[in-house]
């Protein structure tokens, strides 16, 4: 008298991969919050190598005393701290409490600011103004 079919309910980390697997050009058209967080993930992803390889620069000038590691653990809570604000604006972005227009990019823009102040410390001010004037 009856037929049924048992549906398999996906669990949370099904669903996370299946967002993973979604190509690049459906996300860009997708209106789904959380398969736009996915898109600005993968384009941040590249981001993050170039804007971290900006603050690798002062944060690899040592002094002679200092020694040749000694801003190895600085530069890896840097990456810490930056990787974990990365993901909690990714989980905000799919939860819909920031804007996906501000998304992932405040934080890359946190980097540059702090590897721009790194810079500005080592070499100073003048230099930067010197630099704009030629």
């Amino acid at each position: 008298k009856k037929h049924g079919l048992l549906v398999e309910q996906r669990t949370d980390e099904e669903l996370e991969l299946w967002k993973k697997s979604i190509k690049t050009s459906v996300l860009l058209r997708s209106k789904d919050k959380g398969e736009r967080a996915e898109l600005q993930w993968r384009i941040s992803s590249a981001l993050l190598c170039i804007t971290l390889a900006m603050l690798a620069v002062p944060l690899s000038q040592t002094t002679p005393r200092q020694g040749r590691y000694a801003k190895l653990v600085l530069a890896i809570v840097f990456y810490l701290l930056f990787t974990n604000l990365l993901s909690i604006s990714r989980t905000w972005i799919a939860r819909g409490e920031i804007s996906e227009y501000v998304g992932l990019w405040w934080v890359h823009g946190l980097i540059v600011f702090t590897a721009l102040l790194f810079l500005m410390r080592h070499y100073g001010l003048r230099y930067f103004l010197r630099q704009k004037s030629k």
